[in-house]
């Protein structure tokens, strides 16, 4: 009895972690935020859960120093992912994880997602980067028409969202959007940055979502970061 009783415990204990993090982590991937007042318990928890609970080091993936550009010597690791082809350099205090199986059968489109956080500073200070891959509505969808789908769809559905720009750069070499904007998140402001380029019929993306002074506070790190992103796709 004693046995199947610290079993039990030890279940819940797991599908609990599990839980908070997969909140926290749909957070950070989606635009928008709705939730109830048991979701937003709940998300506090997973918030205050980043630092005591350490996210996902998948143990196959290897990690070298084949980047030899300075800012990358100290300080920083290599993910590498060869099935979907992604590649970048990340602080070593940050922490990743992948989406729970589950949101992929909900997000069909999505092909490959990852997300990066920074070390944190008490329950909401903290940033974090997602990269993802996602397959388009239609194959012959132009990086501008997804800029423009994206900005509407930003300032038509959601009211709590202010100060949305939009500029020209790159990524992974190639070249690309921005989109920046303000949200509200909880009782607080976030900034949204995201980065994409368009290729065959698939987006590939680069957002961080953090406070603003914590964008500023971790902004080299961040820079280097999306300085690093390749994918094998776009070569």
């Amino acid at each position: 009895m004693a046995a199947k009783i610290k079993i039990r415990k030890l279940s819940f204990t797991l599908i609990f972690i599990v839980l908070v993090l997969m909140i926290s982590f749909i957070a950070f991937c989606n635009y928008g935020f709705s939730f109830s007042p048991e979701e937003l318990a709940v998300l506090n928890k997973a918030q205050k859960s980043l630092d005591s609970h350490k996210l996902q080091e998948n143990a196959s993936q290897t990690f070298s120093t084949k980047k030899t550009d300075s800012h990358f010597s100290i300080g920083y690791k290599e993910y590498e992912n060869t099935t979907y082809g992604v590649d970048v350099m990340y602080p070593k205090g940050w922490k990743w994880t992948y989406q729970d199986p589950d949101y992929y059968e909900s997000n069909p489109e999505t092909i490959f997602i990852i997300l990066f956080v920074s070390p944190t500073k008490g329950d909401v200070n903290f940033a974090g980067i997602t990269i993802k891959i996602e397959n388009l509505e239609s194959a012959m969808m132009t990086s501008e028409q997804y800029r423009d789908q994206t900005v509407t769809y930003l300032k038509g559905s959601y009211p709590d969202i202010k100060e949305v720009s939009v500029s020209k750069t790159t990524l992974a070499g190639k070249p690309a959007y921005q989109i920046e904007s303000m949200q509200r998140f909880l009782d607080y402001w976030k900034k949204d940055v995201s980065i994409f380029t368009v290729k065959d019929g698939k987006v590939y993306t680069v957002s961080v979502l953090a406070k603003p002074e914590e964008m500023t506070s971790y902004s080299q790190d961040i820079k280097n970061m999306i300085n690093s992103v390749q994918f094998e796709d776009l070569k």
